[in-house]
C-alpha cells in the first residue's frame, strides 16, 4: 500500500519496514536518522539525517530541489550493491553514499541542467545518467564499479577527491567533461574513452598532483581536449595519452613506454609549463603552438621522438635520444651523460645546444640533412660529436660551435 505524511515528522531512532510493495511518500520535512527496509522510500521536502536501509529492495528518490542534510544514504542490507536512489533533478546530499556497503545505483541528470552534489564517500555499483545535461561533483572519495556512460552532451563529472572507475568512463561520442578537482594529492583510476573521435574532455585542476592510472583515449578514438590548469597543479599519466593537451601555469608527466597522441600546448602567457617524458614516448602532436613552453624533459636513459615541431624555453636532454622531427624553437640543454640528439633533414634548432653536464666531452648532436643551428655549441662544455656529414646536404652554425670531434 501507500503511505502519505504530509507534516513533519521525527523519526529518529525508528525500523520502516513496510514490505517489498510499499510506497512511502515524506511530503513534509523529515528529521532524524532511520532504517529503512524495502519498497518505495519517496522524499518531497528536505530531510535531515541518515537513511540506513536494510533490504536489498529498497529504493529511495528524492524530488526535483530536496536535499539530504547532514546525513547519507547507506546500505546495512549486508549484500553489497543493494538499494537504488533516484535524483529527480538538483539534490545536495551533505553525508555518504554507500558508507558501510555500496549501493546497486545511483540515477541523476534526471532532468535537464541539473546540479546535483555528494558531500561525502560516493559507493555504488553503478551510476546511471539520465538523457539531460547536468552537473554532479563528488567531494569525497568516489567509487563506481560498472562503465560510466554519458548519456549527452554538457553532463559534468566533478571529483574532489580520489576516483575509482573499476570499469573506466565513456563518453560515447558526446561532448561532456570529466574534472579532476582536487584539494588534495590524489589518484584518478579508470579508463577515460569514447566512441567517436574527437569527443569529451578532461580537465585537471586545483593545485595538486593527480596521478591518472589508466589510459585516456585510444586510437581513432581521441578525447576532444586535454586540459591541465592551475598554478602547481600537475597531472601524471601512467597510460597512453589519446588527445590535444593545453598547459595552462601547469605540468604533464609521462610514464616511462607511454606517449602523447596528440598536440601539447601552452595557453598560458606568462604561466610556468612543463612537460616531462620519464622514459621511451613518442609526442606526435606540436609541442608548445600558442606559446612556448617553459620547459620540455626528455630521454631518461631511453629513446624520445618528436614528430613535430617543439617550441619551448628550454629542452633538456637525458641520458638517451632524442628524436626532433620538427623544428625545435628554443635552446636544447644536455644534461646527462651520453645525451643523443637527431635533427632531421630540413629540420633546425633556432637556439643553443650546451653541455650542462660539468663533464666536457659529452653529447652527440647528428645532423640528418640540411638545417640551420642558430646559437652557439658548448659554450658551458663541448659536446663529445657533432656529424653532419650527410652529402649533398648543408649545415649552417650561426654561432660558436664547441666539440671534441667534428665530422
Amino acid at each position: 500500500g501507500t503511505l502519505d505524511f504530509n507534516a513533519l515528522v521525527d523519526i529518529t531512532g525508528a525500523v520502516l519496514d513496510l514490505g517489498d510493495d510499499s510506497t512511502v511518500n515524506f511530503n513534509d520535512v523529515l528529521i532524524g536518522d532511520f532504517e529503512y527496509g524495502g519498497g518505495s522510500l519517496t522524499l518531497g521536502s528536505d530531510y535531515e539525517g541518515t537513511i540506513s536501509v536494510s533490504k536489498v529492495s529498497g529504493k529511495i528518490t528524492l524530488h526535483d530541489g530536496v536535499n539530504i542534510i547532514t546525513g547519507g544514504v547507506d546500505n546495512i542490507s549486508g549484500t553489497p550493491n543493494s538499494a537504488t536512489l533516484t535524483l529527480k533533478g538538483s539534490s545536495v546530499i551533505d553525508g555518504a553514499i554507500g558508507g558501510t556497503s555500496p549501493l546497486a545505483s545511483v540515477s541523476i541528470f534526471n532532468k535537464a541542467a541539473s546540479v546535483d552534489k555528494f558531500g561525502g564517500v560516493f559507493n555504488s555499483k553503478t551510476l546511471i545518467l539520465g538523457a539531460n545535461s547536468g552537473t554532479a561533483t563528488f567531494v569525497g572519495a568516489a567509487k563506481i564499479n560498472d562503465a560510466v556512460t554519458v548519456t549527452a552532451d554538457t553532463q559534468n563529472l566533478i571529483f574532489n577527491a580520489g576516483v575509482t572507475l573499476s570499469n573506466g568512463a565513456n563518453f560515447a561520442g558526446y561532448n561532456s567533461t570529466v574534472t579532476l578537482d582536487s584539494a588534495l594529492d590524489s589518484t584518478f583510476s579508470g579508463a577515460l574513452t569514447t566512441s567517436t573521435n574527437n569527443t569529451g574532455n578532461l580537465v585537471v585542476q586545483g593545485g595538486k598532483v593527480t596521478t591518472i592510472t589508466k589510459a585516456v583515449g585510444a586510437s581513432g578514438k581521441s578525447l576532444s581536449s586535454i586540459t591541465i590548469q592551475g598554478a602547481n597543479t600537475s597531472a601524471i599519466f601512467s597510460e597512453n595519452v589519446y588527445g590535444a593537451v593545453s598547459l595552462n601555469d601547469a605540468s604533464m608527466t609521462v610514464a616511462d613506454g607511454k606517449s602523447v597522441n596528440g598536440a601539447v600546448d601552452n595557453v598560458s602567457a606568462n604561466g610556468t609549463t612543463s612537460l616531462t617524458l620519464l622514459g621511451a614516448s613518442t609526442v606526435s602532436g606540436a609541442v608548445g603552438i600558442t606559446n612556448p613552453l617553459s620547459s620540455v624533459t626528455a630521454a631518461q636513459g631511453k629513446t624520445v621522438t618528436f614528430s613535430s615541431t617543439v617550441a619551448a624555453d628550454k629542452v633538456y636532454v637525458g641520458s638517451g635520444m632524442v628524436n626532433f622531427n620538427g623544428t625545435v624553437t628554443g635552446n636544447v640543454d644536455i644534461a646527462s651523460n651520453g645525451a643523443i640528439i637527431k635533427l632531421a633533414a630540413g629540420k633546425n634548432i633556432t637556439g643553443d645546444i650546451d653541455n650542462t653536464t660539468d663533464n666536457a666531452d659529452q653529447g652527440t648532436l647528428t645532423i640528418l640533412g640540411t638545417s640551420a643551428i642558430g646559437g652557439n655549441i658548448g659554450s658551458s662544455n663541448a659536446l663529445a660529436t657533432i656529424s653532419a656529414g650527410v652529402a649533398n646536404t648543408t649545415t649552417t652554425f650561426s654561432g660558436n660551435v664547441n666539440a671534441a670531434t667534428i665530422s
